[in-house]
């Protein structure tokens, strides 16, 4: 991988951090900001917790590293005082996503989350008119909040929560000995809504995005909106019925002192499952259902090179980003026994799960890039193909998530493994690196590869 002067390498990035890192934390992100200060309200209890995801790691004996990570830290406790529900947590998140080059090794290029967040709750039950108010602070450079209420007629209820979220993202970069660190920084706002009826629950949740004003070199607006819908139906207590859909835009102005170096016109995308569970014998579940994302963009994205090494004044490069679309659609089928067992004093919970997704994957992805036919008077662009599909066919997924419950206490040990598949030259599934699948000495390089691994602890205490 060869890093060249140009802008093409920095917005593809950019753009490729967002489905390859957001969209796994689509899922977290929606139910913080969806639960919101009713979330872990009914007892009182301590508990850490550690998550770490290893998506992709790379690396050679001629020093080539690539990676993609996550880690999620988290200490919370809750407690009653005055008859107000108090919740805490401090949460660590660490997310990254580096590689370098092959040509010149200290070339690298890093896009990263790191927050330290503190967050602060009180819930108010009045049982009187079996409602829940509750309010909450969060701290992570700046401070936010969330209010919400809960309406609990029998054993039913309906939700609205409303929060406003801080989200920071860091991209670094070494190129030619040119170094510089590009801030992307903006606020969340999001409405939620979710009712439980006898056996329909239904959520809904809008989220508006807006910038955060930063006054540095680099001024890099980002802006947008989402949204997130559940539907979950059982019928009978045997089998259930789930269809998710998540939407989301982001647009971008990407200014330095002042003058406009780049743009994101529109990044979309789009991600939805549909799954039908049946417990066809006791503690024993099937599976079956449809998982897929969708991303496109706009026309007019750009980015100039000129911010970032004083070469611009020869190469007047602007990249503009045509078309970025890829549709991946995974129909799927999974088996889960969760099993429950009594060991003197201790409760042991197991849930093992083995799950197949047939892989469907199609991309079109086209850039244009800037060239002088007549230095400095006449330019034109030179279109090029960037693919990025898979060479698999499927993916194996595996989980063991085992609970140990004693007295007050509860351990809980979670392990997962996505394993490619393809049907063809089954063993050579880990053999070739697919950010490099191009560049083929003929020689053979050491080399390791890992990914697609999870995992993580939680102690529990209940008070």
């Amino acid at each position: 991988m060869s890093f060249k002067l140009s802008g093409h390498i920095l917005i593809l990035i950019f753009i490729s951090y967002l489905p390859l890192v957001s969209l796994p934390l689509t899922n977290l992100l929606y139910e913080e900001n969806r639960i919101g200060v009713f979330r872990n309200t009914n007892n009182n209890f301590i508990s850490i917790s550690d998550n770490y995801r290893n998506l992709y790691s790379y690396k050679d004996e001629k020093g080539v590293k690539q990676y993609i990570y996550q880690n999620n830290f988290i200490f919370e406790q809750s407690c009653e005082l005055f008859d107000i529900t108090f919740r805490s947590y401090y949460r660590y998140v660490d997310d990254k996503i580096y590689f370098n080059s092959l040509d010149n090794i200290p070339d690298y290029l890093s896009f990263s989350k790191n927050d330290n967040i503190f967050f602060l709750s009180g819930v108010k039950n009045i049982p009187s008119i079996n409602l829940k108010i509750g309010s909450a602070i969060k701290y992570n450079t700046l401070i936010t909040g969330s209010i919400g209420f809960m309406y609990m007629p029998e054993d039913n209820y309906i939700l609205f929560n409303s929060a406003l979220d801080e989200n920071r993202y860091s991209l670094r970069y070494n190129i030619k000995g040119f170094t510089e660190n590009l801030d992307f920084n903006y606020f969340s706002l999001s409405n939620s809504f979710e009712i439980e009826y006898d056996d329909l629950a239904l959520e809904l949740t809008y989220i508006y995005d807006f910038p955060i004003e930063d006054h540095g070199k680099f001024e890099n607006r980002i802006s947008g909106f989402g949204f997130s819908s559940s539907t979950k139906y059982s019928f009978y207590d045997k089998s259930t019925s789930v269809f998710n859909l998540h939407y989301h835009r982001v647009d971008g102005d990407l200014d330095c002192q002042g003058d406009q170096y780049g743009k994101i016109d529109g990044f979309q995308y789009m991600k939805y499952d549909a799954q039908h569970e049946i417990e066809f014998v006791p503690k024993q579940f099937l599976n079956f259902g449809i998982d897929g994302v969708f991303t496109w963009i706009g026309e007019d994205s750009f980015i100039d090179i000129w911010p970032f090494t004083f070469w611009d004044l020869f190469l007047c490069s602007r990249t503009r980003l045509k078309e970025f679309e890829t549709n991946i659609i995974l129909p799927n089928l999974s088996y889960s026994f969760k099993p429950e067992y009594k060991l003197f004093n201790a409760t042991l919970t197991h849930d093992f799960f083995i799950k197949y997704s047939h892989l469907i994957f199609e991309n079109r992805n086209l850039y244009k890039e800037r060239y002088f036919i007549l230095y400095p008077i006449i330019v034109d662009y030179k279109k090029r193909e960037l693919d990025i599909s898979s060479k698999y066919d499927g993916l194996f997924f595996l989980k063991i998530d085992t609970s140990i419950n004693i007295s007050n206490y509860e351990v809980n040990l979670y392990i997962s493994q996505y394993l490619p598949f393809k049907y063809s030259y089954i063993t050579d599934v880990f053999d070739k690196n697919p950010f490099n699948s191009g560049n083929n000495s003929g020689s053979s390089i050491s080399k390791t590869i890992r990914g697609g691994t999870e995992l993580a602890i939680k102690i529990y205490y209940k008070l």
